[in-house]
């Protein structure tokens, strides 16, 4: 058997340099002119072929962070799927985006930071439908397996929706005992618009100073989906099996650990990065216009 023409890396690469659309007909016409280059079905076939495994993000992010400190931050969002159809883990979703429910693919993902950086670390997909566990599982799941991988944060954020907790408590907090668990502090904060968003730790004395600090660092989540959505296309991938969506999502992250990387490093926002990307082919376009009117007398 001939050996794969794509690999995972080469599909991270493509994702990371398309300004756009990401197709496998595109990605095979980007590829540098050689004899061998592989052709579309090279790159639809790969998703198929991989098998769907989220601690390769682990293996790729675990350098980035620091596993004594920092926040982790655990959300989810819908990656919205509005044109689906018959496609595999595709269901209705709320989304706070939208501020409705949509069709979607539901994305847990647990994200370390320490303030300057946005590191996805582990990720689940949460199949309602499908499988015997809840997003609260996934999402137990998700820091059991930190916890395995010697992380020991200051701090660990997540959405009130996980909490589940029916008290009454204020803005300067409340210790609460969490059956299961033992004493917490339970904070609520009421937005201007009247929702409610629920805090706890298991700091005890924890000011509300200290949780509005960590308020910023849970912000950073909201960020990274804002930016994971453009930059990497994960909301576009063209296929309608399980296996083969699962892989395109885990391929997406590993293609943001690597453009949030390169713009920690060099201080660069996304936008500059990806633009930077392109940008040599402006001048090539302007030395050769291709689209260009007839001649008129």
């Amino acid at each position: 058997m001939n050996p794969p023409k794509v690999s995972d890396r080469d599909y991270i690469d493509v994702l990371i340099a398309t300004p756009k659309v990401y197709s496998a007909t595109e990605a095979a016409r980007v590829q540098p002119e050689e004899p061998a280059a592989p052709a579309h079905d090279a790159f639809t076939r790969l998703p198929h072929r991989l098998k769907p495994d989220p601690a390769a993000l682990w293996c790729e992010a675990a350098e980035q962070v620091e596993r004594c400190g920092g926040v982790l931050v655990v959300d989810d969002s819908t990656l919205g799927k509005p044109y689906a159809k018959r496609i595999d883990w595709v269901q209705w979703h709320g989304s706070g985006k939208r501020h409705a429910v949509v069709e979607g693919i539901n994305l847990l993902t647990l994200l370390w930071t320490e303030g300057g950086r946005h590191v996805p670390v582990d990720y689940r997909l949460y199949d309602k439908a499908g499988d015997d566990l809840t997003k609260n599982d996934h999402f137990h799941a998700l820091l059991q397996a930190a916890h395995e991988r010697g992380f020991s944060p200051e701090c660990v954020v997540f959405d009130s929706w996980y909490g589940s907790l029916e008290v009454e408590t204020d803005a300067g907090g409340t210790l609460v005992h969490l059956k299961g668990y033992g004493p917490i502090r339970l904070f609520k904060i009421v937005a201007p618009d009247g929702d409610s968003e629920w805090w706890v730790s298991n700091d005890l004395r924890m000011s509300p100073l200290t949780r509005v600090r960590f308020a910023g660092d849970a912000w950073i989540i909201e960020y990274y989906h804002r930016g994971i959505k453009p930059f990497c296309r994960i909301e576009h991938t063209q296929v309608r099996a399980a296996r083969a969506q699962r892989n395109p999502i885990g391929l997406c992250l590993r293609a943001f650990l690597r453009l949030e990387w390169h713009c920690y490093r060099a201080g660069v926002s996304w936008f500059e990065a990806k633009t930077a990307i392109v940008r040599p082919a402006v001048p090539a376009y302007l030395n050769n216009p291709l689209y260009t009117l007839s001649a008129t007398a």
